[in-house]
Parts: C-alpha cells; sequence; structure tokens
C-alpha cells in the first residue's frame, strides 16, 4: 500500500512543477545560469544508457537553470547519463526557450556552439 502511495506522489510531482517558460516569467532575471549535472543512481533496465563516461559512474543527466544570486529556478526531466549536457539543453529547449524571452544564457564549456 505505502509503495503505491509514493509512486502515485512522485508520478504526481513533475505535473505539478512548473515549467522553465512559466520559471523565467515569474522570476524576470537579468539572466540565467545553465549547468547540467549527472545525478549518480544505481543501474536501472540498460546500463550502458546510464553509465556516464565523461564521470565514470552510472547516473541520469539533470540541467539546472538559476538566477544571478544561484537561487534554483528550473530542473529539468532526467535523461539518460551518457547524454551530453548540450544535447540535454537543446532537448529540453532551454537555449530557445531562454532566447525568445530576451534572457541571456550563462553556461560552461559544455554549451559551446549553443547559439550566440
Amino acid at each position: 500500500m505505502a509503495e503505491r502511495l509514493r509512486d502515485g506522489l512522485v508520478g504526481h510531482l513533475p505535473r505539478r512543477a512548473p515549467g522553465l517558460l512559466r520559471a523565467l516569467r515569474e522570476s524576470d532575471p537579468e539572466y540565467v545560469l545553465l549547468d547540467g549535472t549527472l545525478a549518480e543512481c544505481d543501474r536501472v533496465g540498460d546500463s550502458r544508457a546510464d553509465f556516464s563516461q565523461k564521470h565514470r559512474r552510472h547516473g541520469v543527466n539533470v540541467q539546472v537553470v538559476a538566477d544571478p544570486a544561484g537561487n534554483l529556478l528550473w530542473i529539468s526531466p532526467a535523461l539518460s547519463g551518457r547524454t551530453h549536457d548540450l544535447t540535454a539543453a537543446r532537448t529540453h529547449r532551454v537555449i530557445r526557450i531562454c532566447e525568445r524571452q530576451g534572457i541571456p544564457v550563462l553556461a560552461d564549456r559544455a554549451c559551446i556552439g549553443a547559439g550566440s
């Protein structure tokens, strides 16, 4: 019973979380900071998809958007651990959404070639 309740709650949380566009509109930052991180986890299913060659660990790729003060604005849904940060940012349309809102994005070298 407790597992069903937990699974139902966890499945419901992403629908309640604001999307990136809403988070940007509500906070209206001068610019945002974008970084990807590997959230370590145990092997699930196809362990090759979750293995990050860069970190030499299993996990999932999560993109994080913060305001200039470092306050968390948005966290992306998880992608497989072997997904490159730029691919993940493009998959979640982070750069495109910020561009359309006129909000500059500061990112590390993983996002070189993402746009202006």
